[in-house]
């Protein structure tokens, strides 16, 4: 059986979508918001595969709802 964990969205504002999903859906933050600059990270890194080499900086923040279903939001800044 496969299961899904959660889901990675992508949003325009970090604070504003965390602070959606809890105050509309009832989601919980449970670790974040964290910032990564892949020009800070070393080469071979689990940041530095979702940013490419196109963006260099992201937030990112982990929620979750009461039934389980977690997701994670990102923001990809310039």
């Amino acid at each position: 059986m496969t299961a899904i964990t959660h889901i990675g969205l992508t949003v325009p504002d970090l604070d504003a979508a965390i602070k959606w999903y809890e105050q509309v859906l009832g989601f919980r933050l449970l670790a974040g918001p964290y910032s990564f600059d892949a020009g800070e990270e070393n080469k071979h890194n689990m940041t530095n595969d979702l940013l490419g080499d196109t963006v260099n900086k992201m937030r990112n923040a982990h929620l979750m709802a009461d039934n389980g279903v977690g997701i994670e939001l990102f923001e990809f800044l310039e």
